[in-house]
């Protein structure tokens, strides 16, 4: 009984897929739900798999966000010729999912994980060779590969897992900014949020055998095909059968991490969209995780004007957190949002700016920024301004000496309040724009 209510439930039927004649969907569930009202626009990673979700209307899985605004279709075939059989639920750990046998050697498993969603490729027996290449399709999607840290890297301090050296972070092509609209005159509620634009996270792949023994595996992704290729090694001496598992990850901050204390630090520059002018600054939140555990150490926060966004930038005009509106910041390794409010000063539209961030500790590695590897500036000061100036930011930080790194983009946002109409109260709405994470 249990069998067939879980059959049900996960909406599957026992038919083979290359007989079908009418599109079926298998499977479907929620990732993230950032959204609760149908008029609200968020982020709400959804997978679906079934039999024409694939490429090219063939078996496969989709995920897609901000209502299929942008989507990644993955065909489930490692040939020309689709071979796949019947699809049947599983239950992992709680979580659904289905298994589906393609030949004697490759079959697979999809489901549901605490943190994303889980794809193994499952190999009876040694395979023909090790390059497993799977055909997709996306739309409105940019994949940025991360790799490994310079050693200059490590040497100030920044962090790379090993999951995610060799991985892919997925941000939406073109709007990496969130608004939230409130119309106060028709009460037409309407909600866009877009966060750091980071849909998701397809991390590092690796082989474990029956006895367990795990090997990285090395991912590539080209414009029409996502490729693992697996060490010979381990398939010539793993114990069969060997799993390959891909893992989505549905994070929507930066899954690396940059060292935060010491010096005055800038993110940017970030333009403003051509709606902001007058703008309030209501918040800015950072995502940021403790090199120890526990952490007990304070933030502060501002908005910089970037008149020259050039390797060395004039900052100017700093709208920064009242003093006495510090986080404390008592984070655990995990990572966390904090945020920033009762901001001073208003914005301009279409304008770059940057944001900047100064912590009271003098430990450069006490307290990380989580951020991707993809276009973006990361500054910080080196001369002038240091933590022993905390809790204030210097109204103009164009007098110091800035170094950058032209390949990193913090997970940061700000929120701010415009008015529409011409400032009526009547009509205020209230926007909220991410300039580089989420809640």
């Amino acid at each position: 009984m249990r069998i067939i209510a879980l059959v049900l439930a996960l909406n599957i039927l026992a038919v083979d897929v290359d007989s079908q004649t009418a599109s079926e969907t298998w499977l479907s569930f929620a990732l993230t739900s950032e959204a609760v009202l149908p008029q609200m626009k968020g982020r709400n990673l959804k997978f679906e798999i079934g039999d024409t979700l694939g490429d090219y209307d063939r078996p496969g899985f989709k995920l897609s966000a901000w209502g299929g605004e942008c989507f990644l279709k993955m065909g489930l075939r490692t040939g020309i010729i689709s071979t796949l059989q019947r699809p049947s639920p599983i239950l992992v750990n709680g979580y659904p999912g289905v298994r589906i046998v393609q030949d004697a050697i490759v079959s697979y498993q999809i489901y549901r994980r605490a943190d994303g969603l889980e794809w193994e490729i499952v190999l009876a027996a040694k395979p023909a060779g090790n390059r497993f290449a799977f055909p997709i399709q996306t739309e409105g999607l940019d994949f940025y590969y991360q790799p490994p840290l310079t050693p200059e890297e490590v040497a100030e301090g920044s962090v790379r897992p090993d999951s995610v050296v060799g991985s892919y972070a997925v941000y939406h092509s073109t709007k990496r900014w969130n608004r939230r609209n409130v119309n106060l005159a028709t009460k037409d509620t309407t909600y866009e949020f877009y966060g750091t634009g980071k849909a998701f996270h397809i991390f590092r792949p690796v082989t474990h055998d029956a006895f367990g023994a795990r090997t990285w595996c090395d991912l590539e992704i080209t414009k029409d095909s996502l490729i693992v290729t697996v060490p010979p090694a381990a398939l010539n001496f793993g114990k069969y059968p060997i799993t390959i598992d891909p893992t989505f990850g549905q994070t929507s901050a930066g899954a690396s991490g940059d060292n935060m204390g010491l010096y005055l630090r800038s993110d940017g520059p970030h333009t403003s969209p051509s709606d902001a002018g007058g703008a309030t600054v209501d918040s800015i939140m950072w995502y940021c995780f403790a090199a120890t555990n526990p952490q007990d150490n304070n933030v502060i926060a501002g908005i910089y004007t970037d008149e020259s966004p050039d390797i060395n930038p004039n900052l100017r005009t700093s709208y920064q957190a009242n003093g006495a509106d510090a986080v404390n910041f008592s984070g655990d390794e995990a990572g966390t949002w904090i945020k920033h409010i009762n901001f001073t000063g208003t914005l301009s539209a279409s304008t770059a700016y940057h944001f900047v961030y100064l912590s009271d500790t003098n430990s450069s590695t006490v307290i990380r920024i989580a951020y991707d590897t993809y276009s973006g500036i990361e500054r910080n000061s080196t001369s002038g301004y240091i933590w022993s100036s905390y809790p204030t930011l210097p109204s103009d930080a164009s007098g110091y000496t800035w170094v950058s790194n032209t390949s990193r983009r913090a997970s940061v946002y700000c929120a701010y309040t415009v008015s529409s109409g011409g400032g009526a109260v009547v009509s205020r709405r209230r926007r909220a724009i991410i300039l580089g994470g989420d809640e």
